[in-house]
């Protein structure tokens, strides 16, 4: 019997995302963003949080074991969400905040990002990109 009443639909398949899945997604996050926009929105997320977008899972090593530019060290895990972060500033300008979040504290040990490991470097780097405008 299947995950809804013996249709055989299992909501968890996924398959590894490819390139044109991410040039996609870069492109549907550009567009509700410019969407926000124009209808008046004050502040556009980048949410990287609670392992619930793809942004996240990328930023995972127990999701991420990607061995292209999107996987392996931190810098290349985090490479999408950087990609949303600038894609988003890109797209409104001055006119909207721009907001990341993410974990710096997942409270699963080695197996997740900590506030004395990865969630620390995460939190560290994004002053390093003057035009987001962050700081701690």
């Amino acid at each position: 019997m299947g995950t809804l009443g013996g249709t055989g639909y299992d909501p968890a398949q996924t398959r590894r995302m490819d390139k044109e899945d991410i040039r996609n997604l870069r492109r549907w996050h550009r567009s509700a963003a410019l969407r926000a926009k124009r209808v008046g929105f004050d502040l556009i997320y980048v949410y990287a949080g609670h392992a619930l977008t793809a942004a996240a899972q990328f930023l995972l090593r127990r999701y991420n074991d990607r061995t292209d530019e999107y996987g392996g060290s931190l810098e290349n895990r985090a490479r999408l969400f950087r990609e949303l972060l600038e894609d988003t500033k890109e797209a409104v300008g001055d006119k909207c905040g721009v907001v990341a979040r993410f974990a710096v504290e997942e409270l699963l040990g080695e197996e997740g990002i900590t506030h004395q490991g990865e969630g620390t470097t995460l939190s560290l780097c994004w002053p390093s990109y003057p035009t987001f405008g962050m700081s701690i």
